[in-house]
């Protein structure tokens, strides 16, 4: 199941298992991939955002994502 969640600056998308392993199946554009990974995510899951400018990680509530 999905534990984390990233979205990228060209707006796409990455995504990693409970043991940090990244789930190519789920990569993708943010409009294209974003409500199957909502379905796949775990209840605890960690969504965030990664802007190049900030060069940090903001972690964003589910439904803000």
């Amino acid at each position: 199941m999905i534990q984390t969640a990233i979205r990228c600056p060209d707006n796409t998308v990455i995504v990693f298992d409970e043991e940090g392993k990244f789930l190519p199946g789920f990569q993708g554009n943010y409009e294209n991939v974003k409500q199957t990974i909502f379905n796949n995510a775990r209840s605890d899951a960690v969504f965030g955002h990664y802007f190049d400018t900030e060069s940090v990680l903001v972690y964003t509530p589910r439904e803000a994502w």
